[in-house]
């Protein structure tokens, strides 16, 4: 998810666990239970940094922020 800059200055990317994205098919897409203050706080990184995907302490941060289960099992 991405939200806030301007011009795609000051952009942020702030990835959500799959286990917080529910879709719904009305919308024909994904919606979260999530408000405004709790995507401000979240894990985030720059549009143009790359992220740590598979880096187990990274992508538990972002799980462990949400307060679900990471999807490698156990929690």
């Amino acid at each position: 998810m991405s939200f806030g800059g301007v011009l795609g200055i000051g952009n942020q990317y702030h990835p959500l666990p799959w286990s917080v994205l529910r879709y719904d098919t009305d919308k024909g897409g994904y919606v979260v239970n999530l408000d405004k203050s709790q995507l401000e706080g979240a894990p985030a990184y720059d549009v143009d940094e790359a992220p740590t995907w598979g880096d187990r302490a990274f992508e538990g941060r972002i799980h462990d922020y949400y307060g679900v289960g990471p999807y490698w099992g156990g929690l």
